[in-house]
């Protein structure tokens, strides 16, 4: 018995020991660990086992951002004040502003500082005495800036604390009426007035928005209302009544409209009153709450008022609307109740001077009131980057890569919210020309390569049409399809600002908006773009290749090899379209013809004082210049304009070791041209060098020898000065044989025909990632810092276990975790062991339950113990088998948690790029092959399946509205054969006014043809023929139109955007007419006066191009070519006349004598707007065009006659020659002039009616 109950004690000892284990302290949950990261993509891998701070996040060296205070919602801008200090302001709106801009550069890891190219390339710094924050070029602590997290949003650069090292402030531009640091009575005083500001504020945008009083109607008698009862008067009449509710509205004061006087109807009713007697009948209606109005609730009130009988007062005018229930209320006693708190405070104020400078000032500060700001609502900011330069760095945190396709053991703890970062990779197989290149933000760190590389190596243009609303369209190039690119052009960088040129990540020549219109993409609009690379000498723009050059650089140490051209982008989504690859690069073509050459020696000036010459160059901004120099050093060129800004250019610079481009007066080096790497940047001593120098609006070209030969110097000056038009000479050389040309041009090195479309290739889109893991209880989640996307992955919910987690990065970039194994914890594993141990103490206690319960020897006292003692073991065994039950549920329990938190969300992301057709277009192609099926086989002499097929071949042009819906050459081919059967079918029928009709549509249908970009692409040699024998066909129709009477009694439409209708009648004699014409347009009427009729849309066509209402109808231009600079302009302010007339026909006339061109409106000769002479006549010019631009117009009534001196000599004897027929010459007004007369009077001549003769034949269309 003895044994047994020692048996029991143990028992009991085991128990108490098993509870012990059980109450032991807990953790909340567990921990994740990433064991290992197999890389399956082609590309390095890099691991940061902590996290990176938020320094990494804008991007390198170079990268260019803008910071905007969340408080204020506006940007922050250097700006000089009143002493030229440069300081910085919290007062930027507009987004674009280029003083918004900040550049970034790293120091010590951690810090950025912050410079602007608008403030001379000073640094952001805060002085730690006033806080204030300024610009100076040193830079130090005060010059130092930590980005602090928003523990509330994230490491993000959208909610960030911006905090100088010296001060130890954050940046601020107001005050954070809640921040305890401005909880004094002084700051208290401050913030009263700042919140009394925003409540006045909030009570006007209040009453603006929901008028207590609204005035519906008032209007007052024009007199003898004493005869009249207010009943008999008719009111509601207009007659006799005068509206003065406009009068009455500025009067009302919140809910009140007060007016009294002696006589205020009287002023009231203004110059209509005529005798006393008058009475005003005034509605209102009070403010009405948005149930009250659902319900349709009406609650207008009338009042009407009397004027006073003679010698006394009219009557008061007392209006008080209900407002108890306007929102406003509320606001009103918030006020009052501010005002009584700041009165109180208002000895005090003295001491908030510092802070409310701060609010009312915007000034951007690290502190106030004598002391650093910390973080607080007021100091958070937002950085946005707008150049981002790809940046890998660690910051300081630790850094682990792998290489492609292997694997990496990481062991990294999630809770210390590690960083994946890499590229992923996919292919596009079978790209086509038919095919959409769709690129989807890529952050400026993925690619899309063309596996094809350009034809020869180092050498190339690239052509292709983009779609971008938000401009960033990047071309690449690589000598190897990799993440990273050794060239890239960004077009509309910069959130559509500016175009940037990189080499291996770093900006190396850039243009802005102001610099170059063209540096912006157009948004929602398809635009040709194209780049040349010839052997490290890189031109790029807009258009057809060699026109519209944006920029240019030439690289020292040039890229040689094959390069491989691809496409990117940063967050705007960019289509790209249509890709040519061309093995001929751009070079420069000299003018057609020379403007003037001085065959004389030329006068020299000194080399600050030039001999300025008395040929310009027209227009100004633009001209190529070459001369001849005689010397051993320092011939110098200079290009200037009324203000002495320009450039000079010495050649033989420096003891003739260089060609130097300066400012005329600043002295400022723009480019230099070392002569010992480039040996034609040195005068040849004893010899004549022959230079020329071009510019186009900052475009400065520099070679030797002919014009347009051995080009040396292509650059773009960034601050271009305006108005050149001035040509000297100084320096030591003697110069001689003076040219003046037009602009130099870009075009192809080799024949134009040398475009192709690609053939079918590949396309390998290189995709960025950057993924966050982070652990936040017993979550695990993966952050896609690109796309902030937050994925949930899986739990850890067992309190102190380890969680084992494999992440494989797939080859698209996409990870795939994968749940190894768990490390049970302490806790759990005691359970275990308990449950063990109970099971095995319970099967012991039974057992002792039932021998006790047998027990019959001597060591029984009585069977009264043996009950007991065997119920007590019964009970006790039972307790234990109740903890083991419940041990095991609550390791259930924990496996059960494990299995439902593991993965709970699968991991995606948008593909970086796509070559796919869109359901539209799709359902568009195919109704359009249906109708191509429906008109072709149309039999098109009868003249009602001709009118049924001009008008399915209108519909028909309005689907293309994609590439792939005419990608199939077979398709384009029978839209280009049915065309001109449907010309075929029209072009001989007789003119009528149905036919009329019938022709304007078919008009209509080739120009919407000519202009569709997805159907002909600007450039190919194929597309360019056809719209070559579109153009001529467009200008058969054209000439059949506008001479026929039906079209000259409602006018002809145009809608050719920059191309040109020609008129089917020369000039009776070369360089001498005039045309008088009639049109009704809102803006942009084109007429071009030119040697022949050819196509001229961006083309290097010399013509006179004359455009009435340019720049939204502001002035009238003339160009010297088309779509050219204007070398003159007119104000139309000046000369109302000038301006077009949407809703009537407006007759101008225009007149050519031998280079002197006068424009008038109203019948020729009369009422000269204005007379300008070109310096350098155009060769004789015979035919007249017209055209427009965005708008339509509508032009009738042309007629091309002699010119107005022709006339005047030959008073007997006229010719008309618009019509084969004698038609009346009308009267000429022949502005003459006495010494009496002023300069605007003018003395009509009848000139006398003859005979009309046949017009002269006209060439045809080139």
């Amino acid at each position: 018995m003895k044994i047994r109950f020692r048996h029991f004690l143990f028992f009991c000892w085991l128990v108490s020991l098993c509870f012990n284990v059980t109450v032991q302290a807990k953790q909340e949950y567990g921990l994740a660990i990433i064991d290992s990261i197999m890389n399956q993509t082609p590309f390095p891998i890099s691991l940061y086992s902590t996290a990176r701070p938020l320094s990494s996040k804008v991007g390198d060296d170079g990268s260019v951002v803008r910071i905007k205070s969340l408080s204020t919602g506006k940007y922050y801008r250097v700006e000089k004040d009143v002493n030229g200090i440069w300081r910085l302001y919290a007062n930027g709106k507009d987004a674009r502003d280029v003083a918004t801009q900040f550049t970034i550069s790293h120091q010590r890891d951690k810090y950025i500082a912050f410079y602007s190219e608008v403030a001379e390339g000073f640094y952001l710094q805060s002085d730690p005495k006033t806080f204030e924050v300024f610009l100076k070029k040193e830079i130090g602590d005060n010059a130092l800036w930590d980005l602090v997290e928003d523990i509330n949003c994230g490491d993000t650069l959208n909610t960030v604390y911006i905090r100088n090292v010296a001060t130890g402030g954050c940046l601020i531009s107001s005050v954070d009426t809640s921040a305890a640091d401005v909880a004094d009575d002084s700051s208290k005083a401050a913030i009263l007035n700042a919140e009394i500001k925003i409540l006045e504020r909030q009570i006007e945008i209040t009453e603006r928005v929901n008028p207590p009083l609204t005035i519906t109607y008032a209007k007052i008698t024009n007199g003898f209302k004493w005869f009249k009862s207010d009943e008999d008067f008719d009111f509601d009449n207009n007659m006799g009544l005068t509206d003065i509710k406009e009068k009455l509205i500025p009067l009302i004061k919140g809910n009140v409209l007060h007016v009294e006087g002696f006589n205020w109807l009287k002023d009231m009713a203004g110059a209509s009153y005529t005798v006393p007697g008058r009475a005003i009948r005034i509605k209102y209606t009070e403010y009405l709450t948005d149930e009250e109005k659902q319900k349709g609730i009406n609650n207008e009130k009338e009042i009407r008022i009397h004027e006073g009988k003679l010698g006394k007062p009219d009557e008061t005018l007392h209006i008080v609307a209900d407002v108890s229930r306007h929102p406003i209320v509320p606001l009103i006693i918030a006020l009052q109740n501010k005002k009584i708190e700041f009165d109180r405070l208002r000895p005090k104020l003295k001491k908030t001077e510092e802070i409310q400078k701060i609010i009312l000032s915007e000034i951007g500060k690290t502190g106030y009131d004598g002391k650093p700001s910390i973080i607080n609502q007021a100091s958070k900011n937002a950085i946005e980057v707008i150049v981002y330069i790809p940046n890998e760095s660690g910051g300081g945190a630790p850094q682990e890569t792998s290489a492609g396709f292997s694997a990496l053991k990481s062991s990294v703890w999630a809770h210390d919210n590690p960083e994946i970062i890499g590229h992923g990779r996919y292919k596009i197989d079978n790209f086509g020309p038919e095919m959409v290149v769709t690129i989807n933000p890529l952050y400026s760190k993925g690619f899309a390569w063309i596996d094809e590389s350009l034809p020869i190596p180092g050498q190339g243009t690239v052509i292709f049409e983009a779609f971008s609303p938000e401009g960033d369209v990047q071309v690449c190039f690589s000598d190897e399809i990799a993440p990273q690119s050794i060239y890239k052009i960004a077009f509309g960088a910069a959130e559509n600002t500016k175009t940037i040129i990189y080499k291996n990540g770093e900006v190396v020549q850039s243009v802005n908006n102001e610099q170059n219109i063209n540096a912006r993409i157009m948004p929602d609009m398809i635009e040709q773009l194209w780049v040349s690379y010839d052997k490290g000498f890189i031109v790029l723009g807009k258009g057809s290749p060699g026109t519209n050059i944006i920029m240019s650089w030439r690289d020292p140490k040039p890229a040689s090899g094959n390069l491989n051209v691809g496409f990117c982008t940063h967050e705007s989504t960019t289509k790209i379209k249509n890709i040519q690859k061309v093995a001929s690069s751009i070079v420069v073509m000299p003018p057609q013809r020379i403007y003037v050459k001085d065959t004389k020696n030329i006068q020299v000036g000194t080399s600050d004082a030039p001999a300025w010459h008395s040929l310009p160059l027209s227009p100004t901004d633009s001209g190529t210049v070459a001369f001849e120099a005689k010397g051993s050093e320092e011939a110098i060129l200079f290009l200037g304009n009324s203000n002495n800004e320009g450039y000079k250019i010495t050649f033989g610079a420096e003891q003739n070791s260089a060609t130097l481009v300066e400012r005329i007066n600043g002295g400022q080096d723009l480019y230099r041209i070392d002569a010992g790497m480039l040996p034609i940047a040195a005068l040849k001593t004893n010899e004549v060098n022959k230079y020329w120098v071009g510019i186009y609006k900052g475009l400065v070209v520099i070679g030797n020898g002919d014009v347009g030969k051995n080009t040396f110097c292509v650059f773009v000056d960034s601050s271009s000065p305006k108005g050149i038009f001035k040509i000297g000479f100084g320096g030591k050389a003697s110069i001689q044989n003076l040219e003046i040309w037009p602009e130099i041009q870009f075009v192809f090195s080799k024949d134009g025909s040398a475009y192709k479309t690609p053939s079918l290739t590949s396309l390998t889109i290189i995709s960025p990632y950057d993924y966050k893991i982070m652990q936040d209880g017993p979550a695990v989640r993966f952050r896609d810092v690109l796309t902030g996307t937050l994925f949930q992955t899986n739990g850890t919910p067992e309190p102190g276990a380890s969680y084992h987690i494999k992440m494989n990065v797939l080859e698209s970039g996409l990870p795939n975790v994968t749940h190894l194994y768990q490390d049970q914890s302490k806790e759990r594993k005691d359970l275990e062991k308990c449950v063990k141990a109970l099971e095995i103490t319970g099967e012991t206690i039974f057992k002792a339950a039932a021998s006790l319960a047998q027990a019959t020897n001597l060591e029984v006292y009585s069977s009264l113990g043996v009950i007991a003692a065997t119920g007590a073991v019964a009970i006790l065994a039972a307790a234990f088998k109740i903890g083991q039950q419940a041990m095991q549920s609550k390791i259930d329990e924990y496996e059960t948690e494990s299995k439902r938190y593991v993965f709970r969300e699968d991991i995606q992301r948008m593909v970086g790029g796509s070559g796919q057709v869109s359901s539209e277009t799709l359902r568009n192609r195919q109704i359009f092959e249906a109708k191509l099926g429906v008109v072709l086989p149309l039999q098109l002499s009868d003249p009602v399946q001709l009118d049924y097929g001009i008008k399915q071949w209108a519909d028909a042009m309005r689907l293309i509205t994609d590439f792939y819906i005419v990608g199939d050459s077979t398709v384009k081919a029978k839209i280009c054969d049915g065309l001109e059967t449907l010309f075929n079918s029209v072009v001989n029928l007789e003119i009528t006014p149905y036919t009329v009709i019938l022709l304007q549509t078919v008009l209509s249908t080739f120009i919407e043809a000519y202009n569709n970009p997805y159907l002909t692409g600007a450039g190919n040699a194929e597309d360019e023929a056809i719209r070559d024998k579109w153009y001529g066909l467009i200008s058969n129709i054209s000439a059949k139109l506008i001479t026929s009477p039906s079209v000259n009694q409602n006018g002809m439409p145009i809608k050719f955007k920059g191309e040109y209708f020609w008129f089917p009648v020369k000039f009776p004699s070369p360089a001498s007419g005039s045309v008088t014409f009639q049109v009704k347009a809102a803006q942009d009427i084109f007429v071009a006066l030119g040697e022949g009729p050819y196509k001229v849309r961006n083309l290097n066509s010399r013509i006179y191009e004359i455009v009435f209402g340019k720049w939204n109808n502001k002035v009238t231009a003339i160009h010297r070519k088309s779509l050219g600079d204007a070398v003159v302009e007119f104000d139309q302010k000046k000369l109302p006349d000038l301006s077009p007339d949407p809703t009537t026909f407006k007759e101008y006339w225009i007149n050519v004598d031998e280079g002197i061109i006068s424009c008038g409106v109203g019948k020729l000769g009369q009422n000269k707007q204005f007379e300008w002479k070109d310096p350098y006549p155009m060769p004789p010019v015979t035919c007249v065009g017209f055209s427009n631009w965005n708008r339509e117009i509508l032009i009738k009534d042309v007629e091309v006659r002699d010119s107005i001196s022709t006339i005047l000599k030959r008073r007997a004897t006229d010719v008309s020659v618009k019509k084969p027929k004698e038609v009346p010459q009308p009267n000429v007004v022949i502005p003459t002039k006495k010494a009496s007369d002023k300069p605007t009077h003018a003395v009509r001549q009848v000139v006398p009616t003859i005979p009309a003769v046949k017009p002269q034949a006209v060439p045809a269309v080139a």
